[in-house]
């Protein structure tokens, strides 16, 4: 039986109280992780940088950075201003 199985098997034998603090606590980590993830990301990034992103319609869109928020970085473009996630932002040349 692998981790994973196993894990699940007892889960399956959690009552409701316990199944809704598992639930809770899998929650938590998973922001603490993203959370982490986004900051180890924003201090690949510094004011003034040049940067690219895709949007939510597949264009590619380049700009400089005039901020660093806590979560996320915001993007001046020819377009407008934007806040992007760290995460899906690259350097461009």
């Amino acid at each position: 039986m692998t981790t994973i199985d196993s894990l699940l098997h007892s889960v399956q034998n959690l009552n409701n109280e316990e199944y809704s603090e598992f639930i809770s606590k899998i929650s938590q980590y998973n922001k603490q992780r993203q959370n982490q993830k986004q900051l180890n990301a924003a201090s690949q990034f510094k004011y003034n940088d040049a940067v690219k992103f895709t949007n939510k319609n597949g264009a590619s869109i380049s700009g400089r950075i005039i901020k660093i928020n806590k979560k996320t970085i915001k993007v001046q473009t020819e377009l407008g201003t934007w806040n992007v996630s760290p995460t899906l932002l690259s350097h461009s040349n």
